[in-house]
């Protein structure tokens, strides 16, 4: 788990910076088709971030395959546009 991901989820708030960073590059990313990395070295390709690092929100909401998903903070390693 990144630091950065870590103190959002409710850890102390010691990186505001990174996690400002973190929350602003979700935010640019929704309603974009993104690709998530995930901490148990899988992948979620061409899905829609409909929401991302909202305050007191503690998932990614994506829609993958005709249907919504929920995916703990705790669990994304990275998230990019996808091509």
């Amino acid at each position: 788990m990144t630091p950065q991901l870590k103190s959002q989820t409710g850890a102390s708030n010691q990186l505001g910076g990174p996690i400002r960073a973190w929350a602003a590059r979700l935010a640019g990313l929704e309603g974009r088709q993104v690709s998530v990395a995930l901490d148990d070295c899988t992948r979620i390709d061409d899905c829609q971030l409909v929401s991302g690092c909202r305050q007191g929100v503690e998932t990614l909401w994506l829609f993958v395959n005709g249907a919504d998903r929920f995916v703990s903070l705790d669990r994304v390693i990275d998230v990019w546009e996808a091509p």
